[in-house]
């Protein structure tokens, strides 16, 4: 979220599987999330449903990392399989390796690795027809409205996720200088979530300067009692903030997760909306270059055909530069009065927010690699981002149209 910062709310179908609920057994340093993620049953215990048909009972003699099932219970991750060391030559001579044939590449960040696994999910989840007319303008005040009063609620419950998150950073005894401190992982984190929530308390009392601009009420009732609550994916973002108030076992690296997951839906979100303006103003700017092409053909016929002419082209022209003075897109007929156009979606597409994104997703993927994630977990964390994708799809309102 964001004052350049983002936040979520949608029509939802009956809630999914609920946010991440642990149950402590073995523990490492990072831990798994929960009814969306499931791992291989304790031992002991019959082993959960398997939904692949081509599925093999696994061979007792040899090692096998456990396998995550979705959805299911939760356990930590088993202790990483202790190797052997290489064999090495009795005699003293240096080996020498062959170079290999292409320079080696470094392995793709978990972040990447996550944009890429699900791609028809986060298509669904960003490009959704109340988006596209967001862009157009063609979005009404009431359904704005409706969901930008699920969006507070998110911001709201946003802070204390934060929160949860900056205690999780196990920051070291030593003192170390200023400097030292922009380049140590923990202390860029703990940068990077303290902007959080300041940026997220920017947007809230934005969301009300700007609700009261536009008339726009954070306060929208969707029920048939007319009561104010919140919807199902956004109590479903609510539940999941909270479990990391109350569950230890959720990790720093799963909490990153969740938060650039949720950050990267929201900004992709946007900036699709935003390409019906910029396809708008692409429109506009190309009947302006006809229109000043063909003033500037006229104006030159004038010269050949007469001064009287002229004068009165001179007098259209002056009229013209008034024009090139007005907004890039006329807001005046859009059905929420401007609000999305003028001042919601140019926040939420800016260079600042896009920078603040790229940065969580900088710490989240180093700190993935300081706990190779990628090589232990990653069934782990595709479960979030799915679970992050499903709840962001339902987030937005219905409105009447499909894709």
């Amino acid at each position: 979220m964001w004052h350049n910062q983002p936040d979520h709310s949608r029509q939802q179908s009956p809630p999914g599987p609920g946010p991440y609920f642990h149950h402590n057994t073995m523990s490492d340093q990072m831990s798994v999330s929960s009814a969306t993620t499931g791992v291989t049953s304790p031992q002991g215990q019959p082993p959960p449903q398997n939904y692949n048909t081509n599925y093999q009972p696994p061979n007792p003699n040899s090692y096998n990392s456990p396998t995550y099932l979705y959805p299911s219970s939760h356990i930590h991750n088993q202790p990483l399989q202790s190797h052997p060391p290489p064999h090495r030559s009795s005699n003293n001579s240096n080996y020498i390796s062959s170079p290999p044939a292409f320079p080696l590449q470094p392995p793709p960040s978990l972040t990447n690795i996550l944009l890429s696994s699900s791609p028809n999910e986060l298509t669904l989840a960003t490009n959704h027809p109340f988006l596209r007319l967001a862009g157009q303008g063609h979005l009404p005040a009431r359904t704005l409205s409706r969901w930008l009063s699920q969006d507070r609620l998110y911001a709201q419950s946003y802070i204390g996720f934060i929160g949860a998150l900056i205690a999780r950073v196990d920051l070291p005894y030593v003192s170390i200088s200023a400097a030292d401190k922009t380049t140590s992982l923990r202390w860029r984190i703990i940068d990077c979530l303290t902007s959080a929530i300041q940026n997220i308390r920017t947007e809230l009392s934005f969301f009300d300067s700007t609700a009261e601009k536009y008339a726009l009420d954070l306060q929208c009732a969707t029920r048939a009692d007319g009561l104010f609550t919140a919807e199902p994916a956004t109590k479903q973002y609510i539940d999941l903030f909270r479990a990391f108030w109350t569950d230890p076992s959720m990790s720093l690296l799963e909490g990153m997760v969740v938060l650039w997951a949720t950050e990267t839906c929201y900004l992709r979100a946007w900036g699709y909306a935003k390409s019906f303006i910029t396809a708008e103003k692409k429109v506009l700017d190309e009947r302006d270059r006809d229109r000043k092409s063909k003033a500037f053909s006229d104006g030159m016929r004038s010269e050949l055909e007469g001064s009287e002419v002229n004068t009165a082209l001179s007098g259209t022209t002056g009229n013209n530069q008034v024009e090139d003075q007005q907004p890039v897109q006329n807001t005046a007929n859009d059905l929420d009065g401007g609000a999305l156009r003028e001042a919601f979606i140019p926040n939420w597409t800016s260079k600042e927010f896009e920078g603040f994104v790229a940065e969580i997703a900088e710490l989240t993927d180093l700190l993935a690699e300081r706990e190779d994630a990628v090589n232990r977990k990653l069934d782990v964390y595709k479960a979030v981002w799915r679970h992050i994708l499903d709840v962001e799809r339902r987030f937005w309102p219905d409105v009447g149209v499909s894709d």
